[in-house]
């Protein structure tokens, strides 16, 4: 099996020309001559903020005699005649904490630029949008205990700055203190009662139980936020608006209903600030609250995100934005409703919201950009009030930490809804980028939409029914040549009952049709890649391996279009199936109303059958069977099974080659490198001996 390292690289996104840092995370390539690629040959407009002066005429980069110069501000591009064909040019090292608006649209032929200086500006000096209030040192005076205070007039979305661990909102409750241990939950403690939605059931109250244990004079105020699990996959976010003994009222009905067992959490009042780390914002007092990772008074270079938006160009078209950063904003790059609007080479990092909006706009284009650290999606091509993104494209990009911000396998950060690190839309090409980390989805797609060359490691970890690349209620989708590491899963907020995790490499959900799964590597996954009611699909050429239940799952839990379920017509073949964990199987067929013939053609798989000997497992009502690879090519066609059973199959139990598995310790003992270097020692042929060093690997790649 390649390593993590080869496996990057066949995403073919990680060159020699993406390996400078920003904060710990690669920056894109610097911005290409855009100005011969793009068509224009209008004016050019520069701004400074070291240098400039709104009063000069933005002709020049630098002052000359009669006005001429820079300007200092981006609200004085809104007052300037920048149109199609028309360049603006940020100056590096150049930084505001203002939002970014264009005054018109580019057209077709000339579409307006706004850039950093033609060559770029190097590794960390590109013109950047900072959305926050840097705090010093001397800003901060001792509140209570080890919670100290800093006035701030605006309300902080977000804190950060601290070198040692993520800074986290407040909540209620701390995980150490929930039933199920390591939780952010409390639970429900009933059934809320239900409202009609537009047709369907909703909840506008949830019931709390005895482990809500407020702290002596402390009440649940209106305007409290308070996060709900309501099922595996969703998070609902609203405030509460009145508390009735155990009942509390929420300002927006719940998306499913909020039903017994199942996690919820407040977040945000200054008296739930009772631990380091944490963080509050009294609006009454206008105060930041902040206990410190090392209960030390606050260090100097923390900053609060006050600017809702760094770069704002809903409904704009025909703009190419190249060469820019956005840093520590509500939302990174608001792209909505555009029209052929192109965010390139790009950094957008710490985001309280979205890194970058995308949803409902056409032909627009996020490509060769690193998004780091954004609060919910990294690139929203649908919102709850704006449809799909439509012929979006995604390219080249590195995405880490979406919805998401994890010690190890832990998550630290609050859980976000969110739904997906990268969400495309319909007729999307998402190509040759790497999203590590993600609260929910990697990699969301719907109908006509291509995903190809992608490297997705870490999805599912803070939701589940969830997967590393998914559509749902789609056709004519292509998914190619991806690798899909690691969908880890997340049962915190879960009743008892429902706590087994679904986190997939590779999902097609829900009607998805006449799509096709093609040489993809899948590894680590609960389920490699999972076909539920859909229909018409082609899953071949892919390599699945060590996925924790099975390899490929076809489900029928419908039948709404057929009798017997709605899995019809799929091919399955020429799949490699490893399915080497303890308990899990190649292939697992399950169907909720008879039998699963009609679910398609399985054939010319291959399978590494010594580890384990199952090579497909058989569900329907009547009962389930496990077959051998040999059996499964004998069952007869009475067995109601699907056509081709692997005539043309192999598997390795049948070949004469020798095949090995560790028994045993391991031959090079484990370490503990987080402490020391046992069992590791120098080797030299000849003198000197080279030294050992054991240090702290950089933040990122």
């Amino acid at each position: 099996m390649a390593s993590l390292a080869d496996t990057v690289g066949t995403a073919r996104i990680l060159s020699a020309d993406a390996s400078m840092t920003v904060g710990g995370v690669p920056e894109a390539p610097p911005a290409a001559a855009a100005l011969a690629t793009t068509g224009t040959s209008g004016r050019s407009f520069h701004v400074d903020s070291r240098i400039g002066d709104d009063t000069y005429d933005g002709r020049a980069a630098t002052p000359g005699s009669s006005g001429v110069g820079p300007w200092k501000t981006l609200a004085r591009v809104m007052q300037s005649g920048l149109g199609p064909g028309d360049t603006l040019v940020l100056a590096c090292g150049s930084s505001w904490r203002e939002t970014l608006r264009l005054p018109a649209n580019g057209s077709t032929s000339s579409p307006v630029l706004v850039m950093a200086p033609a060559g770029g500006c190097g590794t960390l000096s590109r013109p950047t949008i900072d959305g926050s209030v840097t705090l010093p040192a001397s800003a901060w005076s001792l509140h209570t205990g080890s919670i100290y205070k800093a006035s701030l007039d605006l309300p902080a979305l977000q804190l950060t700055g601290a070198a040692s661990a993520a800074l986290i909102e407040a909540r209620h409750p701390n995980p150490e203190a929930t039933v199920q241990a390591g939780s952010p939950y409390l639970s429900l403690a009933a059934d809320s009662t239900t409202v009609q939605v537009g047709g369907l059931p909703r909840s506008d109250n949830l019931i709390t139980g005895a482990d809500l244990q407020l702290p002596t004079g402390v009440s649940i105020a209106p305007g409290t936020r308070v996060i709900t699990r309501v099922n595996a996959w969703y998070l609902h976010e609203t405030t509460v608006t009145a508390v009735e003994g155990n009942r509390l009222r929420l300002a927006a009905p719940t998306s499913y209903p909020a039903l017994k067992g199942w996690g919820y959490l407040l977040v945000g009042q200054p008296w739930m600030l009772d631990r380091p780390r944490e963080w509050a914002y009294d609006p009454g007092g206008k105060q930041l609250l902040l206990w410190t990772p090392d209960s030390a008074a606050p260090p100097a270079g923390l900053a609060a995100v006050v600017l809702a938006t760094g770069i704002d160009l809903q409904g704009r078209s025909n703009v190419i934005l190249d060469g820019l950063a956005v840093r520590r904003t509500g939302q990174g790059v608001n792209l909505a409703l555009t029209t052929s609007v192109q965010f390139r080479n790009g950094v957008v990092e710490d985001t309280a919201d979205f890194c970058v909006v995308a949803a409902g706009s056409t032909n627009s284009v996020v490509e060769g950009s690193s998004l780091a650290r954004c609060g919910t999606d990294a690139i929203a091509g649908e919102t709850t009030t704006m449809g799909d993104a439509r012929g979006l494209a995604v390219r080249g990009n590195l995405v880490r930490d979406a919805a998401v911000q994890l010690q190890g396998d832990t998550p630290v950060s609050l859980p976000r809804r969110s739904r997906g690190a990268i969400v495309a839309g319909t007729n999307a090409v998402v190509t040759d980028n790497v999203v590590v980390n993600s609260g929910y989805i990697g990699i969301r797609i719907h109908s006509g939409s291509r995903v190809e060359g992608n490297f997705v490691y870490g999805a599912c970890s803070t939701l589940d029914d969830c997967a590393g690349i998914y559509t749902w209620q789609s056709s004519d989708v292509t998914m190619r040549g991806n690798v899909v590491v690691r969908s880890r899963g997340y049962l915190p907020g879960l009743p008892p009952a429902e706590r087994v995790t679904a986190a997939q490499g590779i999902y097609l959900d829900e009607s998805t049709v006449n799509s096709s799964v093609e040489n993809n590597t899948v590894v680590d996954a609960d389920h490699g890649i999972q076909v539920h009611v859909s229909s018409r699909n082609t899953i071949n050429g892919n390599r699945l391996f060590a996925n924790r239940r099975s390899q490929i799952w076809l489900q029928s839990t419908r039948n709404r279009e057929n009798a017997a379920g709605d899995v019809v017509g799929n091919v399955i073949t020429g799949n490699q199936i490893a399915a080497v964990v303890p308990g899990s199987v190649g292939i697992l067929l399950t169907n909720a109303f008879g039998a699963t013939s009609a679910f398609g053609t399985i054939n010319n798989n291959q399978y590494a059958d010594r580890g384990t000997a199952i090579a497909v497992l058989d569900s329907t009502p009547t009962g389930a069977r496990a077959y051998t690879l040999a059996q499964w090519q004998g069952a007869p066609a009475a067995a109601e099974l699907p056509a081709g059973r692997d005539a043309t199959g192999s598997g390795v139990s049948a070949t004469p080659f020798a095949v090995y598995r560790v028994a045993g310790a391991n031959i090079v003992p484990n370490t503990g490198l987080a402490t020391d270097l046992g069992g590791w020692s120098t080797y030299s042929a000849t003198a000197p001996q080279p030294a050992l060093l054991r240090a702290a690997c950089p933040r990122g790649w």
